[in-house]
């Protein structure tokens, strides 16, 4: 939410600086420079708006005469201006790089079929799924068919564009061109898709990926819509504006079930099955998704941060406690899952004891679904061996779906060489 506003005043101050030398203002270059920096420091997604802007204003030029004549009357100083207003966010990017994101810039294996992978399926299938999903994740309704979601999105993306151009042409060069919030995302989506291709990107997954596709894609909606309004009689503009609102009350209605429904706390299923299963258990093992899955049912109790373990930084130890129990946290903050037939967990859990003295120490891992699911009745059977191989005991294991709990003995086995 904090990124999406500040995406949104570096968009209004982008567009006056790009627009024509009669209309741009001088504060134009400040106000991008500040807000898309702020932006990038509150989500990472913002880097994909910092390139959709470098590009939008060559693709406006050459979609519309008059904005591509302006653009070249003034082109030394339109390049200026925006080179001093992207200099502030490149600093911020590439020090967030250099100093935080460089260790955990990879594929997430959460959301791993969103990356294109070679041999399991051609590019054109991959592409199209996405986009369905990217569908299905905004639309109120559904399309009927991947394909046909994907259709629908493209068909949407063609046609809010080429009304904003369509209506900056008729208007000529006055006021930045309406065409830019679409021209943005449609440069997000080519984005997004590029890197999904590419395997650095998760195109089509979750909300928290693809936030600012919505964003774009009501303010590229709200352009065309003004277009066409613009260009029809009134009394069929305020019928047009008459079903608009029709169609947003019926689908709040259509959903309002589902803003009473009472949910559950997230993970809260999970932590009473490991509370019932292992209720005196002092050490627990977490990868970094598992740590903000435990943080969320533990939010209410005292944190204290005791530092790293085993002169390794990505692995740090939380002393958490409540009403008299204290348990000893221990996060692998390099590992984004565990997966519980690796050999390298198990030995992750034997290597770091929260101290030398612990001898006992349970496995926290609740998995996101992955493709293809793991087959527990296979892992109940590997997870002894595995673990046994790292020098570890299985004393108690519980086993569901994609969840992994395990209570394990450090003394009497030696460790695999």
């Amino acid at each position: 939410m904090l990124c999406t506003a500040f995406v949104l005043a570096a968009t209004r101050a982008y567009l006056g600086l790009i627009a024509p030398p009669q209309d741009r203002r001088g504060s134009a270059a400040v106000g991008f420079a500040l807000f898309s920096s702020l932006s990038l420091l509150s989500h990472y997604a913002a880097g994909l708006f910092l390139l959709a802007a470098a590009a939008a204003s060559p693709v406006i030029a050459a979609l519309e005469p008059a904005y591509r004549r302006a653009w070249r009357e003034a082109r030394a100083p339109r390049f200026a201006a925006l080179a001093a207003a992207f200099l502030a966010p490149l600093v911020v990017a590439g020090a967030l790089y250099l100093l935080l994101a460089r260790p955990w810039l990879h594929r997430l294996s959460h959301v791993e079929e969103f990356y294109f992978s070679p041999g399991r399926e051609t590019i054109p299938a991959f592409l199209g799924r996405a986009l369905a999903a990217t569908f299905d994740l905004f639309a109120p309704l559904r399309a009927g068919s991947p394909l046909a979601a994907a259709r629908v999105l493209l068909t949407f993306l063609a046609l809010v564009t080429a009304i904003a151009v369509r209506a900056d042409r008729r208007r000529g060069e006055a006021g930045p061109p309406s065409a830019t919030p679409a021209v943005l995302l449609v440069l997000l989506v080519v984005i997004e898709a590029a890197a999904g291709v590419a395997g650095r990107y998760p195109f089509g997954g979750g909300m928290r990926h693809q936030f600012l596709l919505l964003l774009f894609a009501i303010l590229a909606g709200a352009a065309a819509f003004d277009g066409v309004l613009s260009r029809v009689p009134r009394g069929a503009g305020r019928a047009l504006v008459g079903v608009a609102v029709l169609g947003i009350v019926a689908n709040w209605f259509g959903h309002l079930d589902r803003r009473w429904r009472p949910r559950p706390e997230p993970f809260s299923a999970e932590r009473a099955r490991f509370d019932a299963d292992f209720p005196d258990v002092s050490e627990i093992h977490v990868d970094q998704f598992n740590l903000v899955a435990f943080f969320a049912q533990h939010h209410d109790w005292e944190w204290e941060f005791l530092g790293s373990v085993g002169g390794r930084p990505s692995v740090q130890r939380y002393r958490v406690s409540r009403n008299g129990r204290t348990l000893d946290l221990v996060a692998h903050r390099d590992v984004w899952n565990f997966d519980p037939r690796s050999p390298d967990t198990y030995r992750a859990v034997s290597e770091t004891p929260a101290s030398p003295a612990s001898k006992a120490a349970a496995l926290f891992d609740v998995r996101l679904p992955s493709d293809p699911a793991p087959d527990a009745e296979a892992l109940r059977e590997s997870i002894p061996a595995l673990a046994r191989g790292a020098g570890l005991q299985t004393r108690r294991l519980d086993v569901e779906g994609d969840t992994v709990f395990a209570e394990f003995r450090r003394d009497g086995i030696a460790p695999a060489r």
